[in-house]
């Protein structure tokens, strides 16, 4: 049964590796200059030493992540439309993959995508939870 108190830590912690429901299929061939559409299939957050795994919304997580690359901003729209966005504070694009960083509510985050399969890895670390997201990105 989940611990009320660690899904609670655990959607405060969580407000920008938001993200997302399934993409059906990974995205090919990640540019780094279109804008992205990313959702996210399985999400595992950690806190008080408990760990647990879900979907998004076993966390309150957004349900979509969108990366606007020319801005230099991630942000996740909730079930209301309530919109949440951070900075990019570094961004790095290479042969293999998109590395974006930045930091929301005291909690520092990173963001990589592969370029060839579209695939998100994420995490969101600070003092009082850590949250790795697992999804898939398109360009838009």
């Amino acid at each position: 049964m989940l611990n009320k108190q660690l899904v609670t830590v655990l959607a405060a912690g969580a407000s920008l590796a938001a993200a997302m429901l399934p993409i059906n299929a990974a995205a090919a061939g990640i540019s780094g200059k279109a804008n992205l559409m990313c959702t996210a299939n399985n999400v595992v957050g950690c806190a008080d030493g408990m760990c647990m795994q879900g979907g998004p919304a076993a966390f309150g997580l957004m349900h979509y992540l969108f990366v606007d690359f020319q801005r230099k901003m991630v942000h996740g729209i909730n079930d209301e439309g309530a919109e949440v966005t951070s900075p990019v504070r570094n961004m790095e694009i290479t042969e293999q993959a998109i590395i974006l960083q930045g930091v929301e509510n005291q909690r520092g985050w990173t963001l990589g995508i592969g370029r060839d399969d579209g695939v998100l890895r994420m995490s969101s670390t600070g003092p009082d939870v850590n949250i790795i997201i697992i999804g898939d990105c398109a360009e838009r």
